[in-house]
Parts: structure tokens; sequence; C-alpha cells
């Protein structure tokens, strides 16, 4: 509102602030009001005006702290005054536990105001959790490679076993797979979320030597100008603040510049470095969504769209007509070990599981000892014509 009410009076004189007995240690009538600002302007008197309308007063110069003597809060070439003001109900000052005027700072022309107020005591919510994730790591990769090939003959039992479903057959496969890697890579760590993100680390990669001499320098004359308050002093000081800026906003852009470079050839080289650095630490959410909330969503998701499509209508319909001839003719060949173990070369590693817990190392470190059991479960699979139902299972998780 840039207000300046210099030395007016806030509050109607003569008139009950509190509400307060005799015994609270807290005066009725606010005490006087110092302050550095001697000059007001129209819009001070609206905010006086306003101060009497709801009955609050200004804090600045009145707080009863050490050292709150009115101190200006703005600087300009102008001169100074005192615009940045704190109102409150006078019957809150007894909660008031400390209130400053800070120095000028290189970041604005307005000071920093700060205040305390005593609280009483807020139960603290636990936030710590634990998670459970597989990870592989090179040292245990000979004793994994040893425990499934003492498995192998169970496996190959597993699968010439008619009378077992191919549900059973793959569900049986992925634990025999997973119990014996979970006592290597199974990994159940303990996390406890933090409430702010110190980004000290971030300001000092672009917060160059250059800007350190320049915030030297500003800090220097700022020191000057408050020892001795004249026109040359304060003209000199605006310049070298100007000066700073413009150092500061030249290093971060060239800061930026060279982080989006290096970020776009970490995303192509490095996915996985790549996006670790969007981690943060989250609070967990007093309004979290259950899983039977998120069922329901997407069970009525696609409801409202339901109208019949000819194409759709006309695929299927040509689909059950020709329903077991196949247009190419070398699908219907067995899968040979070659396939299965060309497949599991390209596999890329440092992905996430599926609901079975198989990372994609574990395949590529034991393809050599999985590849017959492997080549059998598929064809198995391919030649019954049924899709295994722990397959069509999936992971979803709300952004």
């Amino acid at each position: 509102m840039n207000s300046r009410v210099g030395v007016k009076c806030d509050f109607i004189k003569d008139e009950r602030l509190t509400d307060l007995d005799m015994n609270n240690t807290l005066n009725d009538v606010p005490p006087i009001r110092r302050s550095m600002d001697l000059n007001s302007n129209q819009f001070g008197d609206l905010l006086i005006e306003l101060c009497k309308a709801v009955n609050m007063c200004i804090v600045n110069g009145r707080s009863g702290m050490p050292g709150d003597k009115g101190s200006y809060t703005c600087m300009t070439h102008n001169g100074e005054s005192v615009i940045d003001l704190v109102l409150t109900k006078y019957s809150n000052f007894k909660f008031l536990k400390q209130f400053m005027i800070h120095d000028y700072t290189e970041f604005s022309n307005h000071t920093p105001v700060s205040f305390r107020l005593k609280l009483g005591i807020v139960e603290k919510r636990e936030t710590t959790h634990r998670i459970i994730y597989n990870r592989w790591n090179d040292e245990h990769k000979h004793a994994f490679r040893n425990d499934i090939f003492s498995e192998i003959g169970n496996l190959n039992s597993l699968l010439d076993d008619s009378d077992i479903s191919i549900n059973d057959k793959v569900q049986t496969f992925s634990q025999v797979i997973t119990d014996n890697a979970d006592k290597y890579f199974k990994k159940n760590v303990k996390c406890t979320n933090n409430t702010f993100l110190d980004r000290s680390n971030d300001r000092k990669k672009w917060f160059n030597e250059e800007c350190i001499e320049k915030q030297r320098i500003y800090k220097t004359a700022l020191g000057q100008y408050l020892t001795h308050r004249n026109t040359k002093s304060l003209n000199r000081l605006h310049q070298l603040k100007r000066e700073y800026k413009t150092c500061v906003n030249r290093a971060k852009k060239t800061f930026n510049r060279d982080r989006c470079r290096e970020m776009n050839t970490m995303r192509r080289k490095s996915p996985r470095e790549f996006w670790r650095m969007f981690k943060t630490n989250k609070n967990n959410s007093v309004n979290e969504i259950s899983n039977e909330q998120l069922c329901e969503h997407f069970k009525t998701l696609a409801q409202d769209h339901n109208t019949p499509d000819d194409d759709i209508e006309d695929f299927l319909r040509d689909f059950d007509e020709h329903d077991g001839n196949s247009t190419y003719e070398e699908l219907d060949f067995p899968i040979t070990s070659d396939e299965v173990l060309k497949a599991c070369k390209t596999l890329n590693r440092n992905k996430s599981p599926g609901d079975d817990s198989i990372i994609n190392e574990y395949l590529i470190e034991t393809c050599d000892l999985l590849i017959q059991p492997l080549t059998t479960l598929f064809n198995i699979i391919f030649e019954s014509g049924q899709f295994p139902t722990t397959w069509s299972n999936g992971i979803i998780i709300p952004l």
C-alpha cells in the first residue's frame, strides 16, 4: 500500500482494546509507537482509519522488543521510509515473542521483517515409512548364479508335469527365481520425509567467484551507508546493487543454459541419473487416496465411452470368422532357444520390476542357465493359447 503513517495515533483513545481483566500483564492502552519516519501520506491516513475501524494496531515501534525503535524498512532514490508494517489486534501482543527489523539485503529495497509467536505444543505427525525394493549388486552375482543352477532340475520337473496348470507353472517358476534372489538383492529401507528441501547446494553451483566479490563490495557499501546516511553514499549503494544483480542474473542464466545441455545429454545416455535429479522429499498427505477408491475410479473410467464403433465391430467379426487361420505362417513355429537368448540380452538394466518382483538383471545374468526352462515354458504357453493370469497384472502409480 506504500502507507507512511509517521507517528500518528492508530487507535481510538479512551477506548478499551483488549477485553482483559485487571490481573493480566497486558495494559489496556497500547504504548507509544516510535518511528524514524516522521512523515505520512494519503495512504497512511487510510491505513490509520482502517486500524481504528477494525480494532488493530501497528506493531512496528511498540513491540517492546530490544532494538525496536521504528526503524526504516524501505530505501529508494528519494530516501528512506517506514512502509512495511505488521498489524494485529492489541490483545495478540501477549503472544509476541520476538520482533525485528533486519538490515537491507542485496535482494530488495525493503528490509526483512520477522517476528516469533508463543504457540502451544502441536503433536508431530509420524512421517516415517519403509520402502521395499530389489536392486542388482554384482558382488552377489556368482552366488545367485550358483543358486539358480541348483534349481534347474526342479524347474524342468515342474514344466514336465502335465497335471499342473499354466498359471501355477508360471507362478511357481517366478517364485523360484525371487526366493533365490531376495536374500541377495531385496532391500528394506526406513525412510523419513523431510518438510523442507535444502537448496543451498544448488545456489553454490551458480554463485561463482564474481558473484561473491560483487556481493562483498555491495555489503561494504551498505555498511558505509548505514553508518553515514547521505546522498553520495546512497547513490553509490544503488549503483553497486545494480551491478551485483546484473552479475547474479548473468551467472544464473549461464548456469541454467549449461545445465539444460547437460540434462539433455544425460536423458539420452544415462536416464537413471536423469530421473534421480527430480526426486524430492514429499510429505505424507493427510488426504491419501485409498486402494478401494483408486480401483473404483479405474473401473468407472470408461463407462461413458461404451458407444459401439463400427470399425471395432467389423474387426471382431472378421477375427471370429478367421479364428485359427494364421496370417503369418512363420509365427506358427515353436519358439527357439536363440530367440529367448536374444530377447534376454536386449533387456534394459535399472528398470522397475513388475508384480512378480523379477528385475531384468535376474534374466540377463542367468539367461545361459535358464535358457532351456524358459524356452520350454514359453512354448507351453504358446501351444496352449492361454495367457497366464499373473502376466495380466500391472502396477498403477498415480502421479
